[in-house]
C-alpha cells in the first residue's frame, strides 16, 4: 500500500479546479484539499493541512506575478511548510515557461492536456523528490547536467539565503568556523572572544534549529539546504 500522500490544490474558482480536486480525492492514497486564489487565508490553510504536494493552477501564478515575483511567493510557501513540493497544472507546453517555473523552484509542471492517470503519475514522482515535466520538454533540458547544475546551485543559493536570515552576524561566523569541523577552543581564537561565549552561541544555533549537539546542527542546516527530499535518508539508503 502507497503512503498517503497530502495534495493541496491553489486555483481560481473554476469548474476545472473542482473537477481535478474530485477526481484526486477518489485515488486510495492521495487526499486533496481545494482552496481558491481569493482567500486571503489560504497560507494558514496549507500550513493547518501540512500538505505534501502544492497544486498551483497557473492562472493563480499569473495573476500573483502581477504584485511580486513569483519565486518570493515560493518562499512564502516555503515559509509554513519547509518540505513542501509544488507542482504548476494547466500549463502551456512550452519549454521557456517550464524553465521559468523550475527557476522559480517548481518541482513539476502539468500541461493543459495532461490526463487523470499522468496527474496522479506526476504528483506521485514530486512526492518522491523527482522533477516531472512532459516528456517533449524533459528531452531538451531535464537531462542536460549543466542546466541542472545550474537549477540546483540557485536553489541552494536561495534556500541559504533563508537560512541566513534565521542567523545574527556573530552565529553566522560561528557557524561558517563550526562547518569546517573547528572546536570552541579554536572558533574563540579565530572570533577573538571567550570560549563561554562560543557555547552561549552554540546553545542559541542548537535551540532555533532544534538539535541537541554539533553533528546533529551541520546535518539538519544542509537538509535545509538541500533540493532533494529527506538527503539524510537518501544518503543512507544509499550506503546499503
Amino acid at each position: 500500500m502507497k503512503n498517503e500522500i497530502k495534495v493541496f490544490i491553489i486555483s481560481s474558482q473554476d469548474i476545472y479546479s473542482c473537477g481535478l480536486a474530485d477526481r484526486l480525492n477518489q485515488v486510495d492514497h492521495l487526499t486533496c484539499f481545494l482552496s481558491y486564489v481569493d482567500n486571503k487565508d489560504f497560507i494558514n490553510e496549507l500550513k493547518e493541512y501540512d500538505a505534501n504536494v502544492l497544486l498551483v493552477h497557473q492562472d493563480t501564478i499569473d495573476l500573483w506575478s502581477t504584485i511580486l515575483p513569483f519565486e518570493k511567493m515560493v518562499d512564502q510557501f516555503k515559509g509554513v511548510a519547509p518540505d513542501i513540493r509544488i507542482i504548476s497544472f494547466d500549463c502551456d507546453s512550452s519549454e521557456k515557461h517550464a524553465r521559468e517555473l523550475i527557476h522559480c523552484g517548481i518541482h513539476g509542471v502539468l500541461p493543459k492536456t495532461i490526463s487523470i492517470d499522468d496527474t496522479v503519475n506526476a504528483i506521485n514522482q514530486v512526492y518522491k523528490g523527482a522533477y516531472w515535466v512532459e516528456r517533449s520538454i524533459s528531452n531538451n533540458f531535464i537531462h542536460s547536467a549543466v542546466y541542472m547544475a545550474d537549477i540546483l546551485e540557485d536553489q541552494i543559493v536561495r534556500k541559504t539565503s533563508t537560512l541566513r536570515e534565521k542567523l545574527t552576524n556573530r552565529e553566522k561566523d560561528v557557524f561558517k568556523f563550526l562547518i569546517h569541523g573547528a572546536s570552541t577552543k579554536e572558533i574563540a581564537r579565530n572570533l577573538n572572544i571567550s570560549e563561554q561565549s562560543i557555547k552561549l552561541h552554540l546553545g542559541r544555533l542548537y535551540k532555533k534549529f532544534h538539535v541537541n549537539n554539533r553533528t546533529q546542527l551541520v546535518v539538519n542546516a544542509l537538509t535545509h539546504i538541500s533540493p532533494v527530499k529527506d538527503m539524510v535518508s537518501l544518503f543512507d539508503n544509499s550506503l546499503i
